[in-house]
């Protein structure tokens, strides 16, 4: 079994990543580097290595890059479980697992950022196939019955591939679930055809919603790869000699990579091209495997290097040739040794694992290669600009530099590095004098860098250590708004007002509305006149060319409140409204709050309080207060809850012998005080009240054979006014052992 993500024990198993050469080799050998069709090669003679790194549980391997160079895969974590992530304009992103879930892989990545994969699922073992979604995993796996599935395949129109337990199309089997290959369009999944077996996979869907996998032949004795198109599945059969295969990856030219075994037991890499299933042949080792393959016919896999199979390298075949990409020149791959290339993009981009340290080491980091012709060095498409900002101010500054990922920046004031600014932007906030100097931001790639600089002036404007506060004054009284301003001299000083809330601002003038000292420090009102209450007020200080506005203070101008009519106790059947009120003046118009009880109503803002069919619960005392800049008055009434009558205890049956007691309870609830009156029927139909019978109980000292039948019933009252009646309860009269 070869394919990167097949079930075991319930985890997804890279069953022939070797992930630091432990993968287990066949026995026999193979001739290495095939030249199918004697071309020379045109691979890349050298690329640009970026270890993307892993979380701190130490190991991580990429399995897809899409055409913008997206790369997904999965990476351990310090507990060694195993969670997706994305590495994307240099950062690598833990994608998470599905809620309560441990472990989760990323398995293929289209250009509009779709990621799908598997999360393992909480307490259960089992893993479903996943979409990575901004929000975190969502669960793909569509049956409920389904324990197990994965999503390994995406194409640019978002329809998925993958496995998933299904129901065994073979009435005849044992085994009454097995995994089908799925396909799935906008979530709904279905189940693809097998090539006669009752269990399948697939692992790649190209643009052509073409797909390839494996699938077991009748018998399930073994798998052969497979190509589904317009409704049906091709066996794409096996190498000579062969009698296993597996399609790994398809491009859009319908061309198919994958693995499978040959004469003596061996396993090689394949390409199914034009109709043709061919072998590529090895590295020199006894096994290679064929992951990814471009839409130039670029392949990439990896093969053991020696007869003993001990370890492996990462491959690229091209125009007929198997290279080595440890033989290629890697810049920036010192100490570390490509064991598996897993995919390639259009533009020859190419991810996978590489060993960390010696080749006996079991650290594995995932890489992207990029091909020293596809990376360009930084280059400067909109430099930085001097600057002049004022004391006190945020300032971001950003140049634009094109040129080849991972790009990396840092930012020098003066000629020294800035500690931990290292983005694109540089953002200051708060400044001061001492932030004026010269800053340089210096953009890096593997293959070179380019700077831009700029001069940074801080100016000291004026500020304001007394800002104009909001004030209240009664009408005719006089007002005083002032500020206290720090700035270097001279300043001017120009009072300005708004009436509409801060939107537009005019300047004023000394003499209206009995203003005076517009254009200093304070200004006064000899006497406050209505029509000023709710204006807004601030000082525009200016020097040196720099003018700074104060924050807006609001005169009210008015009286206090007071309250007319205040809200009336009320006593309320349960389930009726109940309606608290208040009439209050004031200027400017007063505000409302209701409480019940301390506890503020939210919402309940207006004059009157309305409690909808009002509950037990709702009892309390009601509060208002009613506020306005002047001041605050608050008022209260009860409200009083009448429970209706009813029972939590019913009357029951009860059969005694000729001569002996009986007795009815039934236990009431509801408001008291609670009324009672029992009532007796001999038809069930017609009822009459029970003289002196008006308690919980009603007894019978000695019955009768003449009462056998008879029913009771209890109707209880209360003050509200709906009498409630128990169910009837029926008396049963035997005779005993003797004649009465």
């Amino acid at each position: 079994m070869f394919a990167r993500h097949r079930l075991s024990l319930g985890l997804i198993a890279a069953a022939f990543l070797p992930s630091g050469a432990n993968a287990v080799a066949p026995s026999s050998s193979n001739p290495a580097s095939t030249n199918l069709n004697n071309e020379p090669a045109t691979v890349a003679s050298s690329y640009v290595f970026t270890d993307l790194g892993t979380f701190s549980g130490g190991n991580s391997t990429a399995y897809a890059i899409s055409e913008s160079g997206h790369v997904v895969g999965t990476a351990t974590i310090s507990n060694t479980d195993t969670h997706a992530f994305e590495f994307w304009n240099g950062t690598l992103r833990d994608l998470g697992t599905l809620k309560g879930g441990v472990g989760s892989g990323a398995l293929a990545v289209n250009d509009a950022g779709t990621i799908v994969g598997y999360g393992n699922v909480a307490s259960t073992g089992a893993f479903h196939a996943v979409r990575f979604a901004a929000s975190g995993p969502l669960d793909l796996n569509a049956a409920a019955s389904a324990n197990y599935s994965a999503a390994e395949g995406v194409n640019e129109a978002g329809q998925v591939v993958g496995f998933i337990e299904g129901a065994n199309p073979n009435p005849n089997s044992s085994a009454t679930i097995v995994l089908r290959a799925f396909v799935a369009n906008n979530g709904a999944i279905t189940l693809l055809p097998s090539l006669g077996g009752n269990t399948s996979e697939a692992s790649s869907i190209n643009n052509l919603s073409q797909i390839v996998g494996w699938s077991d032949l009748s018998g399930d004795l073994v798998e052969h790869a497979f190509l589904y198109a317009a409704g049906h599945s091709k066996d794409l059969g096996v190498l000579p000699g062969g009698t296993f295969s597996e399609a790994l990856h398809i491009n859009d030219s319908g061309q198919v990579v994958g693995v499978g075994n040959t004469t003596g037991g061996a396993f090689d890499a394949f390409l199914y091209s034009g109709g043709v299933l061919s072998d590529l042949g090895t590295l020199g080792g006894n096994t290679s495997v064929a992951y990814g393959i471009n839409n130039s016919g670029d392949i990439v896999g990896y093969s053991y290097i020696t007869p003993s199979n001990t370890t492996t390298d990462g491959f690229i075949y091209s125009n007929g040739a198997m290279t080595d990409l440890n033989d290629l020149t890697m810049t920036g791959a010192g100490g570390h040794t490509l064991d598996a290339a897993l995919a390639i993009n259009d533009g020859g981009q190419i991810v996978g694992e590489a060993i960390v340290g010696s080749v006996n080491s079991t650290t594995v980091h995932a890489f992207l290669l990029t091909p020293t012709a596809e990376a360009t060095p930084p280059a400067l498409s909109a430099g930085l600009s001097d600057a002049l900002k004022l004391k006190g101010d945020t300032a971001t500054f950003s140049a634009t530099f094109t040129g080849s990922d991972p790009m990396s920046y840092q930012w020098y004031k003066n000629g020294t590095a800035l500690t931990n600014q290292t983005n694109a932007a540089l953002t200051l906030t708060n400044l001061q004098v001492s932030a004026s100097g010269n800053y340089l931001v210096k953009a890096s790639n593997l293959v070179g860098e380019m700077s831009s600089n700029m001069t940074l002036t801080v100016l000291i404007p004026p500020t304001f250590s007394k800002p104009p506060v909001n004030t209240n004054v009664l009408t005719g009284k006089p007002a005083k708004l002032t500020v206290t301003v720090i700035g270097s001299p001279p300043l001017s000083y120009l009072w300005q007002v708004s009436t509409d809330g801060g939107t537009t601002w005019t300047n004023i003038t000394n003499g209206a509305d009995t203003a005076s000292g517009n254009t200093t420090a304070t200004l006064n009102f000899s006497a406050a006149s209505l029509d000023l209450s709710g204006d807004q007020f601030r000082c525009v200080v200016t020097n040196a060319g720099t003018s700074t506005a104060s924050a807006p203070a609001t005169l009210i101008v008015g009286g206090p409140p007071s309250i007319s009519a205040a809200p009336v106790s009320i006593t309320q059947v349960q389930g009726q409204d109940a309606t608290f009120s208040v009439t209050a003046t004031g200027d400017p118009a007063p505000t409302y709050q209701w409480y019940k009880g301390k506890t503020l109503l939210v919402g309940k803002t207006v004059s009157s309080l309305t409690i909808t069919g009002a509950q037990a619960a709702d009892a309390d005392t009601y509060s208002v207060t009613v506020a306005n800049p002047f001041k605050t008055l608050t008022d209260k009434a009860t409200l009083k809850i009448i429970v209706p009558a009813g029972f939590s205890k019913q009357p029951v049956n009860v059969s005694v012998v000729a001569g002996k007691a009986a007795k009815f309870t039934v236990t009431a609830t509801g408001t008291a005080k609670l009324t009672y009156q029992w009532e007796m029927s001999t038809d069930g139909t017609n009822w009459t009240a029970i003289p002196k019978a008006t308690t919980n109980t009603y007894s019978i000292a000695k019955t009768t054979v003449l009462m056998n039948g008879q029913q009771f019933h209890c109707i209880v009252n209360n003050p509200a006014g709906t009498p409630a009646t128990s169910n009837p309860a029926t008396l049963s009269v035997g005779l005993g052992g003797a004649a009465l």
